[in-house]
């Protein structure tokens, strides 16, 4: 049994790495169960009784009655003390014939002691980065606020005029998730980049591509035998620059210039080695 703990940034393309982890034939994957608002076990919009059962496996974990997804009993007991929730999710796949799992998570979701104790020291678990372009990525948290959903909204029209201001709070936040990350570099696979991984012309290459990963660190993935996958999550901006994306992406650079900031890199290097 391996658990594939991916660490990652919201607004990074990770529901579709979800989603193109839950086409492997023996990996059952899961969200974002650390949420602070909602322990999100499945995509949000699923309507059948899967999420419900599942819920009620992990408040039984807990003891807890109310098990919904934003139960807020549910999620302080989740949040005080995550060894049951993995537990759970890892007997669950078991049950379900599935001997790998995996989940993501987030800057801010758990504490650090948190963290180590309940998936870094763990030995079946291979904690993964997943990153996108720093850039594309704040332009991307900066439209959802002015969209009615995080998820199923085509962003593409909406064409916001990016905050200085707002850019550095969101980029202090990203450099605290990197700091805690480089401090248990040792303890990581690697790091996999979403924009190498979107390079790849089809899904079924980027699955290939993944399990060829996987493999090295004892991860023996199945890939669908289907030509093409069904996804639970659609691109939601069809612009291809960031250009395109905003109203004054110039006068955006050049204010980060002036501050010595160039947003297309991090805030500060991983240590973690790039696998792709």
């Amino acid at each position: 049994m391996k658990c594939l703990a991916i660490f990652s940034f919201a607004r990074s393309g990770t529901n579709y790495l979800s989603d193109l982890l839950h086409e492997f034939e023996n990996v059952r994957s899961y969200r974002e169960i650390f949420q602070p608002r909602g322990v999100h076990l499945y995509n949000s919009n699923t309507q059948s009784n899967e999420l419900k059962e599942a819920l009620e496996k992990v408040g039984a974990s807990y003891k807890i009655r109310d098990c919904t997804v934003r139960s807020s009993e549910l999620i302080e007991a989740v949040h005080a003390d995550p060894n049951p929730m993995m537990n759970t999710i890892i007997n669950e796949s078991l049950f379900s014939e599935k001997p790998y799992c995996a989940f993501k998570i987030f800057g801010g979701h758990l504490t650090e002691a948190k963290i180590q104790d309940s998936i870094l020291r763990r030995k079946d678990f291979l904690p993964i980065v997943f990153r996108r372009n720093p850039l594309d990525t704040f332009i991307s948290a900066y439209k959802v606020k002015f969209s009615k959903s995080a998820i199923a909204v085509d962003t593409t029209q909406i064409k916001p005029s990016l905050s200085f201001n707002q850019y550095m709070a969101w980029r202090k936040n990203r450099k605290n998730w990197i700091d805690l990350i480089n401090r248990n570099a040792e303890k990581f696979i690697g790091m996999v980049s979403f924009d190498e991984l979107m390079k790849l012309d089809s899904d079924v290459e980027r699955l290939n591509t993944l399990a060829s990963i996987f493999k090295v660190y004892g991860a023996d993935l199945i890939t669908s035998k289907r030509a093409q996958l069904a996804r639970r999550t659609e691109k939601q901006d069809q612009s291809s620059s960031p250009g395109e994306k905003v109203s004054n992406l110039p006068e955006f650079i050049s204010e980060c210039a002036d501050h010595g900031i160039d947003p297309q890199e991090e805030p500060i290097p991983f240590r973690t080695p790039n696998l792709m």
